[in-house]
């Protein structure tokens, strides 16, 4: 898994819940749980990278209003 996997991973998310096929909590759980696997740990190594990757998570959450 690499960065650029999990951040394809996010946005597919993302549209399953813009095309209606995830609720808005449905998607922070998932989001919530690709945000802290282990994966994104290993493929971002570099603290600033990570951070990255959480916020663009976070946006996402944030857009779909399920925080």
């Amino acid at each position: 898994t690499t960065t650029n996997d999990v951040i394809a991973e996010a946005r597919s998310l993302e549209n399953e819940f813009k095309a209606g096929r995830l609720s808005a909590g449905e998607l922070k759980e998932m989001l919530d749980d690709l945000k802290h696997t282990k994966a994104i740990l290993a493929a971002a190594d570099d603290l600033a990278l990570r951070g990255e990757i959480h916020q663009l998570i976070d946006g996402i959450i944030a857009a779909a209003g399920a925080i």
